[in-house]
């Protein structure tokens, strides 16, 4: 399916089928279709106004992205926290061969370039929608994608 994806999504997560994931991204050389989201920071006490699409996007994303990250968790008899630290998904990526570099902070989205080495492509971003934005501005910045 990677071969056929326009580009892969990943969150800082701990499992065994993550550290596959990126070693097959690595070895198959589509390192420059991974992409890492680091959780937003927790909001302030005002929401910003969300699009129609942001909020369906965090919509999806809630109902199914942590059930997904849950059931997996419960299937290997643990259930640790959704998201880990940036320092657990920089372990898991350099054991697969790529170069994570420094933690980008909360609502970051890093891309990889040819050797595997991180790309800083989006800071301080607290949507779906405005990471998407900077991924499609990496892999097509003349077509903008989304």
């Amino acid at each position: 399916m990677i071969s056929e994806a326009r580009c892969v999504l990943a969150v800082p997560l701990t499992a065994p089928s993550t550290l596959w994931e990126f070693t097959h991204i690595r070895r198959t050389e589509q390192q420059q279709k991974l992409f890492v989201l680091t959780p937003p920071a927790p909001p302030a006490a005002a929401v910003p106004d969300e699009s129609p699409e942001e909020h369906l996007i965090g919509l999806i994303l809630s109902l199914f992205l942590r059930p997904l990250v849950a059931v997996r968790s419960r299937a290997r008899g643990a259930l640790p926290a959704p998201f880990q630290s940036w320092q657990v998904t920089a372990q898991a990526l350099a054991a697969a061969g790529f170069f994570p570099g420094e933690d980008p902070g909360p609502g970051a989205l890093m891309g990889f370039d040819q050797e595997g080495r991180a790309l800083l492509l989006a800071t301080s971003r607290t949507s779906v929608r405005a990471c998407l934005r900077a991924a499609s501005r990496y892999l097509a910045p003349d077509e903008g994608l989304y």
